[in-house]
């Protein structure tokens, strides 16, 4: 009777752990960037789940390509962010990460509960295998100031 006892404690304690554990990060979508018309899609859908959860930051992980200027994901997550809070997404609830390198651009779109951890990035490329194109090395064009018109 006493090990009965015992082990339906340690059940009970084994659930209670269990029923205190914290959230965990959402992964909502992952796509590769420049994906215009489709793009737009998946952030209004994107848009539309995070006003049913207000309490919950929003993890935008943006990996440049292989290829990539380094710039890259920055600019485009910067992008991304723009466009969410056009949609009404308050800024402050927004993270953007600079994710590191994978064969092509990338985006992951993570829901975060409150309490629970941040999202763990996942690049598939060492920066030291980074090639950017040689379109990141063109000096930019310098316009010319227009004349005045005398009149």
């Amino acid at each position: 009777m006493k090990f009965v006892f015992c082990a339906l404690m340690a059940l009970g304690a084994v659930i209670n752990c269990n029923a205190q554990s914290p959230a965990e990060p959402i992964k909502f979508d992952e796509y590769g960037s420049g994906l215009s018309l489709d793009e737009q899609d998946r952030l209004n859908e994107f848009a539309r789940e995070l006003k049913t959860q207000p309490e919950a930051q929003v993890y935008i992980l943006s990996y440049g390509g292989q290829h990539s200027c380094t710039t890259d994901a920055r600019k485009n997550a910067d992008r991304v962010k723009a466009y969410l809070i056009k949609q009404q997404i308050d800024a402050s609830r927004i993270v953007t990460v600079e994710a590191g390198y994978k064969e092509a651009p990338t985006f992951e779109f993570w829901i975060v509960p409150s309490g629970a951890s941040p999202p763990n990035v996942s690049p598939s490329v060492d920066p030291s295998e980074v090639v950017p194109d040689k379109s990141c090395f063109k000096a930019p064009v310098k316009r010319r100031a227009k004349k005045k018109a005398k009149g």
